[in-house]
């Protein structure tokens, strides 16, 4: 019995440490910048998981009873593809986050000593009130790409694993599942910063989200020249 029910769970194991990849955490990190609240990141983490399995799984459905190969060099410019979307993710939300934070520049003058001095003041104004409805189609849509990027290693070893095309679908719907979780957590994870309860830490905010947005282009920048130009 253990022997049938080792791989499924194996299988909700890797699921939930393939979240944690680095260009999921890197994409998803970015989109929860913009909630104040973590149920709501966990919720992105949860469409992302949804948009991820579902690519996995019309992709597996297809190559397992159609018995359709799909070159590797599709999943290469996939990948790709992951780059140019996490870079527009970080330049779209450092726009965006300017535009409701707009730099404010002034200087003070003061005098002791008989001395005046003037010093310059640069910073990010106070957030404005706005919502971000569509994050969760966002997300959803960021899994898709993510899910057609790197399908072709997992129904190889989905394949690899189980005897049979039915048992080979539920073990991607199993590692679907793990990846859900996974990702449910790490946006949770993500998220905490800029929760609601820790607003009095508006400085640490500002610099993660500038921070996340840079990596999501320096990373992105390279997974483009490591799939399409090498």
């Amino acid at each position: 019995m253990w022997t049938e029910i080792l791989p499924f769970l194996l299988a909700g194991l890797v699921g939930f440490r393939h979240a944690f990849e680095t260009d999921h955490l890197v994409a998803v990190s970015n989109i929860v910048t913009k909630r104040n609240s973590i149920v709501l990141a966990m919720k992105d983490g949860t469409f992302w998981g949804l948009g991820h399995s579902t690519s996995i799984l019309i992709v597996g459905i297809i190559m397992l009873l159609l018995r359709y190969e799909i070159p590797e060099t599709y999943f290469q410019t996939m990948e790709g593809a992951v780059g140019v979307m996490i870079i527009i993710l970080g330049i779209f939300r450092l726009w965006q986050y300017f535009k409701q934070n707009p730099i404010s520049i002034h200087a003070h003058t003061h005098s002791h000593d008989a001395t005046t001095h003037t010093h310059l003041h640069i910073h990010a104004g106070a957030p404005g009130k706005h919502t971000h409805k569509h994050l969760h189609k966002v997300s959803f849509g960021v899994g898709i790409i993510h899910g057609l990027a790197g399908s072709g290693v997992l129904i190889a070893a989905a394949m690899a694993a189980m005897k049979t095309i039915g048992t080979s679908i539920l073990f991607l719907i199993v590692f679907s599942i793990g990846c859900i979780a996974g990702m449910m957590t790490a946006a949770g994870l993500f998220g905490m910063p800029f929760s609601k309860k820790l607003q009095s830490f508006a400085r640490v905010q500002q610099v993660l989200v500038i921070v996340s947005c840079l990596i999501c282009i320096i990373l992105g920048y390279k997974i483009i020249v490591k799939n399409w130009f090498n």
